[in-house]
């Protein structure tokens, strides 16, 4: 079993998974990603993936603010094909800083 099996589990494949450890207590009331961390110790699987890693959230906004400023670039050119793609791609690596963020927020908690 590996990270990226585990993250494409099921919530109920993630718990039925629990229950073959017997010393894993309410697998019925557990999130996901709470499964997913005590998975990840009882296979000895590290999380090194760049998803939670403030760093990588920092260079992620770092990107953002570039992108705004060739959106303003681009707004100011009346290039709405460029407009276009560029919210989109602003729009994607929002949604991966708040994931960042909801994930920290659950390891910390």
């Amino acid at each position: 079993m590996d990270a990226k099996q585990l993250e494409r589990m099921t919530i109920l494949e993630l718990r039925e998974e629990a229950r073959k450890f017997p010393d894993i207590q309410g697998v019925s009331g557990m999130k996901k990603e709470d499964l997913l961390r005590i998975l990840r110790e009882k296979y000895g699987i590290k999380d090194t993936g760049p998803k939670g890693d403030l760093a990588y959230k920092q260079q992620l906004k770092a990107k953002i603010r570039k992108l705004k400023a060739e959106r303003d670039q681009a707004l100011q050119a009346k290039d709405a094909a460029k407009v276009e793609q560029l919210r989109k791609l602003i729009k994607r690596l929002k949604r991966k800083t708040r994931k960042i963020a909801e994930k920290t927020k659950a390891t910390t908690a």
